[in-house]
């Protein structure tokens, strides 16, 4: 089944030669992780948003394993976060507690500062 979400990317890690799995934060599904295929390329369409931080729309494929990320496209991408180390080593630091503090696929009830109006 094919769903789309608003979500923000708290992490990636590399999976294969071509692939990542991203970690995503949604506001209806909480903490996902989505397999991206062909990211790593250079020439990927999914460049821009597999990167952390990014506030995004993500169209993904839910099977019996693992989503797979059909679409993505960045709403904003913080960039003002990657050129400050401050802003940027705060942003790691919450995303790292967001990462250990939330379990996989359960909805929350709160919404993260900054990303989310409620």
């Amino acid at each position: 089944m094919l769903k789309k979400q608003d979500a923000i990317v708290l992490k990636t890690i590399d999976y294969g030669e071509t692939n990542k799995i991203a970690t995503i934060y949604t506001k209806e599904n909480g903490k996902l992780a989505v397999l991206a295929k062909g990211a790593k390329k250079s020439n990927s369409r999914f460049a821009a948003v597999m990167q952390p931080f990014v506030h995004g729309n993500f169209l993904y494929y839910q099977g019996n394993g693992l989503p797979s990320l059909n679409q993505g496209e960045a709403v904003h991408s913080f960039k003002e976060i990657q050129f400050d180390i401050i802003k940027s080593a705060y942003s790691a630091y919450i995303v790292e507690l967001v990462d250990k503090l939330t379990e996989e696929r359960q909805p929350h009830y709160f919404y993260m500062i900054g990303f989310y109006s409620p």
